[in-house]
């Protein structure tokens, strides 16, 4: 794993996270809405489900917000472990860029206009911190 994708894993679980909120209130609106009778399909005798139709929805919010507490969780480990690597290195300036870039989730343009500095230096400084991450085993 190079420096570049070990940091990146906070953006990643981040928007994972995002998805699976996303997912959260669709089951909500689902759960609160009425179902339509199916008239046009077939009929099979057997057992009928006697659950509330919003039932299944309510259990599968309950799961996701299960799986959302763990990566949250996992989330605040990784981004104390990330602390501690850029930490480490000397360089305030680059240890500031880091931050804004991989645990504030910042585009370039952003990290420039508040360091007051060109995107070339931008990147430069990138780069140059990247070489010094030492990633834990």
């Amino acid at each position: 794993m190079t420096s570049k994708e070990y940091l990146s894993q906070v953006y990643i679980l981040e928007q994972k996270i995002k998805r699976k909120q996303m997912r959260v209130k669709e089951y909500e609106s689902l759960a609160a809405s009425a179902p339509s009778a199916k008239l046009d399909s077939i009929r099979v005798d057997g057992t009928r489900n006697l659950d509330a139709p919003f039932v299944k929805w309510v259990e599968k919010i309950i799961d996701i917000e299960k799986e959302i507490k763990r990566l949250q969780m996992k989330l605040d480990t990784l981004k104390d472990e990330i602390i501690g690597v850029i930490e480490i290195l000397d360089n305030e300036d680059y240890k500031t860029l880091l931050v804004y870039r991989y645990l504030h989730c910042m585009t370039w343009e952003d990290i420039a206009d508040k360091l007051y500095i060109s995107m070339s230096t931008v990147k430069r400084w990138h780069w140059k911190a990247l070489e010094q991450i030492k990633i834990p085993s």
